[in-house]
């Protein structure tokens, strides 16, 4: 019989409950470090998964864009770049189709277009280029409206179109 001085502590241990919750904590660490290095991939903004071209650097018609967004930032871009002889047509007249702008909002385009057209299914953007013998770029800021894939098509009037798609976060 134990001393009143001494008090026998029966603590129950329950080892497989402890075991479980040891491997679902070095599942949320592996779950957490995958985020960490696809954020700084670029999975969630600008970066090596993020940066994105359709069709090729050097063709007539080629475009760097952002392939993943956020909710209603600005810091998203369309980069068109148009090589010499992609066309010969005065003024340049280059399309978005409508779609896709529908879910968007072109907050700014530099260079300023002389107009916009409304057509079907697409917005053409009428430039004043003035030499076509040298490599142009058009930027588009735009800002997403929509959460998902927004797909989209870019193209010279006449030629063929580009198509890209873009994944827009919360």
């Amino acid at each position: 019989m134990p001393r009143s001085d001494q008090i026998d502590l029966d603590i129950k241990q329950d080892i497989e409950y402890h075991k479980r919750s040891w491997r679902r904590q070095r599942v949320a660490w592996v779950v957490m470090a995958v985020v960490i290095v696809a954020t700084l991939l670029g999975l969630f903004g600008p970066g090596l998964l993020g940066d994105s071209i359709a069709g090729a650097k050097g063709a007539p018609l080629w475009m760097e864009f952002n392939r993943f967004g956020r909710l209603q930032a600005e810091s998203t871009t369309l980069r068109i770049h148009i090589e010499p002889g992609a066309t010969s047509d005065q003024p340049l007249r280059l399309w978005l189709n409508r779609s896709y702008l529908e879910r968007v909002q072109v907050k700014h385009v530099m260079p300023e277009p002389q107009s916009v057209e409304i057509a079907a299914d697409r917005y053409v953007y009428v430039f004043a280029v003035q030499d076509l013998d040298k490599p142009t770029t058009i930027t588009f800021y735009i800002e997403p409206g929509r959460v998902g894939l927004l797909r989209g098509q870019v193209g010279i009037e006449g030629g063929d179109p580009l198509d890209f798609s873009q994944f827009i976060y919360p």
